[in-house]
């Protein structure tokens, strides 16, 4: 005795496929030729993740906010440095003319000029890339030197360098 398919078992959906369509489906595959055949290559994914990216931009923020005052600090140094000699050679250029003088009988610092160095020029100071000479008293912040003819004193014309 059999009975009519109640309406749950009418509704139910089968999930395997049909006898007949996987035959036919695999005739059509020996038929096909071979370049029309898809096949399915897996694919790797490459690159980088969001997150990845913003870590990266992150160290690299941090590390610019370290390395950028480090570096103004080195050119400071060596603005300073660079001063320094150039005041020194001034000096020793003046130090060796009094020197010459007082050989000579008349011990006096000579004018500030090109005269007493090697290459005929004053040299520059490297802030304001001047070789100008002040010789009347006080730092007007100008660039160049600041020279006193009676002691022999050489400066920087510059406020923040006048103590060299």
């Amino acid at each position: 005795m059999r009975h009519e398919p109640c309406e749950l078992e009418k509704s139910r959906v089968s999930l395997e496929p049909p006898i007949g369509s996987f035959k036919k489906a695999q005739e059509a595959q020996a038929a096909a030729p071979e370049a029309e055949v898809m096949r399915t290559v897996p694919r790797s994914e490459s690159g980088f993740t969001l997150i990845e990216l913003v870590i990266v931009i992150v160290i690299l923020g941090i590390l610019a906010s370290v390395a950028i005052p480090k570096y103004e600090d080195m050119r400071e140094q060596a603005r300073t440095a660079t001063l320094k000699g150039q005041v020194g050679s001034v000096r020793s250029a003046l130090s060796i003319q009094y020197a010459r003088s007082s050989l000579n009988g008349a011990p006096a610092f000579r004018v500030l000029n090109g005269t007493i160095f090697a290459d005929g020029n004053v040299p520059k100071e490297p802030v304001l890339n001047s070789n100008a000479v002040k010789v009347s008293t006080g730092i007007d912040n100008a660039g160049g030197w600041q020279y006193t003819q009676a002691t022999g004193m050489v400066k920087a014309n510059l406020n923040a360098y006048s103590s060299y």
